[in-house]
């Protein structure tokens, strides 16, 4: 068996789990702004301003989403016993 396979593929695991985590952080970090800012708009009193609190919704539907594939992604690649050995690959 090689190591360096086993490795190579753990290392390739870690990055895509670096990655994803970062991703998630960055998508609740906006989503928490966007919730707060569209909340200042739907309290106004003017059409416009109700009307960027809807387009802050559907950011908001937006990043709940890509929140939802970045986790999908995330457990596709999940490392288990299973797929631990180079036979498996990820």
């Amino acid at each position: 068996m090689n190591t360096n396979n086993r490795t190579d593929r753990w290392g390739n695991w870690i990055g895509r789990a670096r990655v994803c985590f970062r991703v998630a952080g960055a998508i609740d970090s906006t989503a928490t702004t966007l919730v707060a800012s569209a909340k200042e708009f739907e309290a106004a009193n003017d059409d416009a301003a109700r009307e960027a609190a809807n387009a802050l919704r559907v950011a908001e539907a937006a990043l709940i989403r890509a929140r939802e594939a970045v986790h999908a992604a995330l457990q596709a690649k999940q490392m288990t016993p299973a797929n631990r050995e180079v036979s498996y690959g990820l």
